[in-house]
């Protein structure tokens, strides 16, 4: 968001969450449950996170809201 980058690959923020729980936490998380993760959250705030689907409808992009990013990196 900082960098103007309003979308990410899915499949980016996943590996970077995983990589930051290994380093940070010395959590060793799968791709699935990371992924599961994001859907709980982003159902419990669907205006923060949005998903954009490729052409199978499987989600692929993630776009999240300022104030959602503003929100986590005070946590």
């Amino acid at each position: 968001m900082s960098q103007g980058t309003p979308i990410c690959s899915l499949p980016t923020v996943i590996e970077a969450i995983q990589i930051f729980a290994l380093i940070e936490r010395g959590w060793l998380l799968e791709y699935d449950e990371v992924l599961e993760s994001i859907a709980i959250e982003q159902k419990e705030s669907p205006r923060n996170i949005r998903f954009h689907v490729d052409r199978r409808g499987r989600p692929a992009f993630i776009r999240l809201s300022e104030q959602w990013m503003s929100n986590i990196g005070s946590q």
